[in-house]
């Protein structure tokens, strides 16, 4: 499979409204990895490709897209694994500090 490096998107699951400072509002979403992880990353709300845009008053939890870059696919025991990073495009990390993941192929979207 090999280095793909194609821009994308992820799905994840926006939870809450995380507060309305800086504006336009941060929102937090969870990635659940191909290993059944899930990162919780808190961000503004514009970097998650939501329509109708997330607010205060949205009913949670609700599916959305956040922007990454595919590093690399293989198949690992049968299984394909894809490694994204959503450092690119937009240098959104987990509240953990990371910025590398593996999900299954059926995570990303177009």
């Amino acid at each position: 499979m090999g280095r793909v490096c194609d821009v994308g998107t992820v799905w994840v699951d926006a939870v809450r409204w995380a507060g309305d400072d800086p504006q336009p509002g941060l929102v937090e979403v969870r990635l659940t990895d191909a290993h059944g992880i899930a990162h919780p990353i808190i961000d503004k709300e514009p970097i998650f490709g939501s329509e109708p845009p997330l607010r205060p008053d949205t009913v949670y939890p609700v599916r959305t897209r956040l922007g990454c870059t595919v590093l690399d696919a293989r198949v690992v025991r049968g299984r394909e694994l894809v490694t994204i990073t959503t450092a690119l495009p937009y240098g959104v990390e987990s509240a953990s500090g990371r910025t590398e993941f593996e999900v299954t192929p059926d995570q990303l979207t177009d």
